[in-house]
């Protein structure tokens, strides 16, 4: 996995909003800075002003970036929305270049992350990482758990969809979701060996900043299903 040195980075695909950027400052040394706002559906009213605050407060202009990030969905249809056509309009405005990648991924780093102090557990193993997506579904994909790389595309559907894509593919797995799925129970009754289950945090720009990003100059939302909520009525404008 490359890493990209000066990185601005927008996750709004859940009901946290948050920016990251990593920079070079004037003596040469890695900064990485985030903020992180819970605010439901109010992505619109905040992404904005956020991005400008941590570009002021870094001291650094959008010109001395190298490219933008964004996590794409799945997640919440309007925070989804606004944050690609933030990133998109950024794009636009300084030529620089878009990467991308799953709400799922950046989870899965979080949890990663957390973790990597901990010599207990066997990191060469893949990830499932679910999100409750309601309705009677999840969000799932599968990731390596050493390079964080997918290794299944982000899905939507049924517990029983992702136990039987497991199945198909791996018998020992570790797990990132909510505690109230049950995942890691579905699994084990079927005959997986569960290595342990973890909590799944909401996703967060800081963490998107390291995931294995893909060049996507103009992307596109990941829904995995038609919205069920009205878009959110102010429009992102960027004055950059």
């Amino acid at each position: 996995m490359f890493v990209i040195r000066n990185l601005l980075a927008v996750d709004t695909t859940f009901k946290v909003c948050s920016v990251a950027l990593r920079y070079k400052d004037s003596s040469n040394k890695v900064i990485t800075t985030s903020r992180t706002k819970q605010v439901g559906l109010g992505h619109a009213e905040h992404l904005i002003g956020m991005i400008e605050n941590i570009i002021v407060d870094a001291r650094i202009a959008l010109a001395e970036l190298d490219a933008l990030a964004v996590a794409i969905g799945p997640g919440s249809y309007t925070g989804i929305k606004v944050g690609v056509a933030a990133i998109r309009g950024l794009a636009l405005a300084t030529g620089l270049p878009i990467y991308t990648a799953s709400s799922l991924a950046v989870v899965s780093r979080c949890n990663y992350a957390q973790l990597q102090p901990s010599r207990s557990f066997d990191y060469s193993l893949p990830t499932l990482v679910c999100i409750n997506a309601r309705r009677d579904q999840i969000y799932f994909q599968i990731l390596s758990g050493a390079t964080q790389k997918a290794l299944t595309s982000p899905q939507i559907g049924s517990i029983d969809d992702a136990v039987n894509k497991v199945l198909t593919l791996y018998d020992k797995i570790m797990v990132v979701s909510p505690s109230d799925l049950n995942i890691a129970k579905a699994l084990i009754a079927k005959g997986v060996m569960v290595e342990t289950e973890h909590e799944a945090a909401l996703p967060s720009a800081e963490y998107l900043l390291d995931v294995d990003l893909t060049l996507a100059n103009k992307p596109s939302p990941l829904y995995l299903r038609p919205p069920d909520a009205k878009p959110q009525s102010r429009k992102v404008v960027v004055h950059f």
